[in-house]
């Protein structure tokens, strides 16, 4: 314990919040929140922690921290039950790093030895944002709770899978895989472990080991189009374009002509789209996007058409200056969205 709290200290030594940025100005906190985590880690009667890596420079984080970090909701509880810390994940790298950051902006609830309790990575209103931090600090199904449980041998199959699937989500992918493997021991089909597991051998660039989980995710046929949308997004996610295509487009056929079509349809094809722009597969991109238009229209489906409208002139750009796709060793997908680090 003395070695792991030395550990997270070194590694919020000299670290600031905000700085100079090209993305013109940033959202700046009050004085409740601090730029340093050595404050409050190994104090004996330390209130949890809340960090917060943030996207200060976004609109929609902008929203965000004046509609919840600002309203009374939030700022009634925090005063009460946490220490607030904002963190600038670009100068931040070490801690992104250590806390495995994949998405911003991600809020990290640490107890007071700088342990992860758990973690949010959604924009949220005021009541569920607080509910989330709630749950993370007072039930016992948090990521540190799991831990402990899957250390004792008492985890149920349940259990094992959100774990499973909080470590993917970290990045961690050895410990998902060993701790989906039991679950796979019991049920060969379980929906949800194949998916990851089949994410898992795709990051690895394991396309035979992926097939074959997704195969099985597959085994009840209602569930093939959910696998193809899961496996292509994936596959974009981590930058296996022209996998991701394939998959996504054949997601797309296979509800084309199905009346009921499910609520991440045009999710689908959006993706589908910017995985054919990534892979410069301009053609089939132009292609794609015109059917989108004639399926997704306004009347039938209000603000889809703005959308695909941006994805039209990223298309046009892209084809202009095709090297314009390169984003350098680390970037953010969707820029100011619900980013995925790399």
């Amino acid at each position: 314990m003395k070695k792991l709290l030395l550990t997270v200290l070194v590694l919020f030594i000299g670290i600031g919040v905000y700085a100079d940025s090209e993305h013109g100005a940033w959202y700046k906190h009050d004085s409740t929140w601090s730029s340093n985590v050595r404050d409050f880690i190994g104090q004996k009667y330390s209130k949890p922690v809340l960090v917060e890596f943030g996207k200060f420079w976004c609109g929609g984080y902008k929203s965000f921290a004046n509609n919840t970090l600002e309203s009374p909701k939030f700022t009634d509880f925090a005063k009460k039950h946490l220490n607030l810390v904002s963190l600038n994940p670009m100068q931040s790298k070490r801690l992104v790093q250590y806390f495995n950051i994949n998405i911003l902006p991600t809020y990290i609830v640490l107890d007071k030895f700088g342990n992860e309790i758990d973690r949010i990575e959604n924009y949220e209103k005021p009541e569920k944002f607080v509910e989330s931090i709630k749950n993370i600090i007072y039930k016992d199904n948090s990521f540190l709770d799991l831990k402990r449980k899957y250390k004792a041998g008492i985890l149920s199959m349940n259990e094992h899978i959100t774990l499973g699937e909080k470590y993917f989500e970290r990045k961690m992918y050895s410990h998902a895989e060993r701790i989906l493997e039991k679950v796979l021991f019991e049920d060969q089909y379980n929906f949800k472990t194949n998916i990851i597991m089949g994410h898992i051998s795709l990051i690895k660039n394991n396309m035979i080991k992926s097939d074959f989980f997704y195969n099985n995710a597959s085994n009840d046929n209602n569930k093939k189009g959910e696998v193809l949308y899961h496996a292509g997004l994936n596959a974009y996610m981590n930058r296996f374009h022209k996998e991701a295509s394939i998959s996504l487009k054949s997601f797309a056929d296979f509800y084309k002509n199905k009346k009921n079509k499910p609520d991440f349809y045009f999710n689908g094809y959006y993706y589908l789209i910017l995985s054919n722009i990534f892979a410069q597969n301009f053609t089939e991109g132009e292609k794609n996007l015109k059917e989108a238009e004639n399926i997704f229209t306004e009347k039938i489906y209000p603000g889809k058409a703005s959308s695909l409208g941006q994805l039209k002139i990223l298309l046009w750009n892209a084809k202009q200056k095709a090297d314009s796709l390169n984003h350098g060793d680390e970037h953010y997908h969707e820029g100011c969205g619900g980013a995925t680090a790399q």
